[in-house]
């Protein structure tokens, strides 16, 4: 699990599927069209399932915590899991509070 970022710069976050086989798969980070509400907050960015990602992508391209505060102001995401941070400490980090505890 964790956020990716490939050699072109691409942003992938795996995720363990919770409903069904409990495998991993991976979202890209899209900019969307229209903006959207989450958690309070307007974003233009989500992430969209990609079949087949998650086998092309590389253990060198998983983001480090060196990566987590660049990519939490730009984003707003936790760099280990992919939530979205509501706190501005943890936006700084660019991690949460719990994935921080498992890191």
């Amino acid at each position: 699990e964790g956020m990716y970022k490939t050699d072109e710069g691409v942003i992938y976050k795996v995720q363990v599927a919770h409903h069904g086989s409990g495998q991993l798969y991976a979202k890209q980070l899209t900019e969307l069209e229209e903006p959207k509400m989450v958690r309070g907050k307007e974003t233009r960015y989500g992430f969209v399932y990609v079949p087949g990602a998650i086998r092309r992508l590389r253990p060198e391209w998983k983001m480090t915590l060196a990566d987590a505060a660049e990519w939490g102001k730009l984003y707003g995401c936790c760099i280990r899991c992919g939530a979205i941070l509501t706190d501005e400490e943890s936006r700084d980090a660019g991690i949460g509070p719990v994935c921080a505890g498992k890191m």
